[in-house]
């Protein structure tokens, strides 16, 4: 469908790949909560249209910043949430 994945593996190659254009950023369950929240912050100053979902550790503190929250290990719903945003 003409969509492109970045994988990142640190906050320093997520906050790369932030700075070309995109409509959705998905940060996973295992990134820490620090970085989760500067990574958020970073993507809402440099594109406040995108899109944020947070794939969250259930008891897991929640990211206040993500459009869109999903349990980790729950991949349907995350499917689903992509394409909420990707029809939007």
């Amino acid at each position: 469908m003409g969509n492109i994945v970045v994988p990142a593996s640190s906050l320093e190659s997520g906050m790369s790949a932030i700075f070309n254009s995109f409509h959705l950023l998905i940060i996973g369950a295992t990134v820490p909560y620090e970085d989760r929240k500067q990574l958020a912050a970073e993507s809402k100053r440099l594109n406040q249209r995108a899109e944020i979902i947070s794939v969250e550790w259930p008891g897991s503190r929640r990211l206040d910043s993500a459009d869109i929250c999903v349990a980790a290990g729950s991949e349907q719903r995350l499917i689903e949430a992509v394409k909420r945003i990707q029809y939007k």
